[in-house]
């Protein structure tokens, strides 16, 4: 078997797969997308009774949303993929092919990186853009513009796909579930996802405590590549330190290199199942 890439030979690896996945691909997405309108409507309707009239209050319902949705559909094209190809005799099926262990490394990138982040962004909107359609209409019936200044009255907007560190943070989250499930050989879903949840909290524990007792000065607060500090709080004056360029493209990108190094932990697993 010749180790070198081929392109045709990927490409029909790739239909292939999508032939034998597809099927469980949508009915997945469409239990996401369900939960999606649930969660979209339900946080609107309490936000409106609840909450009253806040301006652009439904982009942050959007943001967590889009975060649960995102969480929840990575687990389950994980799950899928590692069933249909890397789970007991499914395996053997899948090293039989006549392909090479980097194109079938390659297939996993493409999957469940590229086609699944655009596969969820698709699914996201086409649920999140009549909901929020009919939220705006329910606003302006509720809120009408005589009753407010014109300039305080922002309907809810659609957020934009600028946030890329929750996204790769994400894809990193799925990647190591994907890396731990090729790891453990029994009851590997179960451990997986202890590994995962416990490396993710221990993760983001740690970063909270370097940042709030090592790399705060006291009395001093910290927000995102911010410093503040409190100076009069009648007038709310404050002193405020921004972060050097290299430290906040080193905040947004540190774990980049954990990303790459799991995607050598799967080729190389991979490759000791094909021994």
């Amino acid at each position: 078997m010749s180790t070198i890439f081929s392109l045709r030979r990927f490409t029909h690896l790739l239909k292939e797969h999508w032939v034998k996945t597809w099927k469980s691909m949508v009915v997945i997405s469409v239990i996401v997308a369900g939960l999606l309108a649930l969660a979209l409507v339900y946080f609107e309707v309490y936000f409106e009774f609840q909450n009253g009239y806040r301006p652009l209050k439904y982009q942050e319902v959007q943001q967590t949303v889009f975060n649960i949705g995102f969480i929840l559909l990575s687990i389950g094209f994980c799950l899928n993929y590692y069933y249909l190809n890397w789970h007991g005799s499914r395996k053997m099926v899948v090293l039989s092919m006549p392909v090479s262990m980097f194109e079938r490394t390659l297939l996993s990138f493409v999957w469940m990186t590229v086609i699944f982040a655009g596969w969820y962004l698709l699914l996201f909107y086409t649920v999140n853009i009549p909901l929020l359609k009919w939220a705006n209409y329910y606003e302006s019936q509720a809120h009408p513009l005589s009753r407010y200044r014109v300039e305080q009255y922002i309907p809810s907007k659609l957020i934009g796909i600028s946030r890329m560190h929750t996204i790769s943070f994400i894809l990193l989250i799925q990647t190591m579930f994907f890396a731990s499930l090729l790891w453990f050989k029994r009851h590997a879903v179960v451990k997986s996802l202890a590994a995962v949840f416990l490396i993710v909290l221990i993760y983001e524990w740690f970063q909270e405590f370097v940042k709030t007792n090592w790399l705060t000065p006291k009395a001093w607060v910290s927000s995102k590549n911010t410093l503040r500090i409190m100076l009069d709080p009648v007038f709310t004056e404050y002193n405020e330190i921004q972060a050097s360029l290299f430290w906040t493209v080193h905040q947004d990108n540190h774990l980049f290199y954990v990303w790459f190094v799991l995607w050598g932990i799967i080729y190389f697993r991979m490759k000791e199942q094909e021994v």
